[in-house]
């Protein structure tokens, strides 16, 4: 009788080892326990080693992995046909942790400040800082302050941080908002090409 392996495989995965086995990014059953335990300790593939290292990777790599070892071994997957396996190689310190979360609560509550300042002032970005400067120091600006200055570098920064790229050169491997919304886009167009032309009885199918 044929064995079966039923597989499933998480869209995303992390890991902290250089070396990847098929137990670190599958879940699998089988009627025959030591075929699960002898693919567990199976090696998929070596990560970099560097921080933040990504690669995308097929079942049908994993599949291939397996029938390496158990040629007649059938195998079904009930996961995802493609995953991304990230590798990071440790906890972060809590100081760090910590300070990451003080440092986003400060940025959202200044933020949500100036924003409502703005806001009151018919959104007068000038009339605002000229505000928030006589306050602190006591006294009116007679020109350009360090609040424009810092303003328009942050701008600077900000788009390019949100944006994860200057020309060519990406800042992470993480792909830009842009390229984000164009893949929903282009799977919304296949999407909708798919159901106009099975509605038109035009599909390539079986009789």
């Amino acid at each position: 009788m044929k064995k079966t392996l039923h597989l499933k495989i998480e869209q995303c995965i992390e890991t902290k080892k250089t070396s990847v086995t098929i137990g670190d990014v599958a879940k699998m059953e089988c009627t025959e326990a030591p075929i699960i335990n002898r693919l567990k300790t199976e090696k998929l593939f070596s990560m970099d080693g560097e921080k933040h290292n990504r690669r995308i990777v097929s079942v049908l790599f994993v599949i291939q992995k397996i029938h390496e070892v158990y040629p007649e071994l059938e195998v079904q997957n009930l996961g995802e046909a493609d995953f991304v396996i990230s590798y990071h190689p440790g906890k972060q310190s809590k100081l760090m942790e910590n300070l990451k979360i003080a440092f986003v609560c400060a940025m959202s509550f200044f933020g949500s400040m100036f924003a409502m300042m703005t806001f009151n002032e018919d959104v007068s970005t000038h009339d605002s800082f000229q505000k928030i400067y006589e306050w602190v120091m006591g006294y009116k600006p007679t020109g350009v302050t360090i609040l424009e200055i810092t303003y328009s570098i942050g701008v600077s920064v900000g788009i390019i941080v949100f944006f994860n790229h200057i020309g060519k050169k990406y800042l992470t491997d993480d792909p830009s908002p842009v390229e984000v919304e164009m893949a929903g886009y282009e799977q919304q167009v296949n999407q909708s090409l798919i159901k106009q032309v099975g509605r038109r009885g035009k599909e390539e199918d079986v009789d």
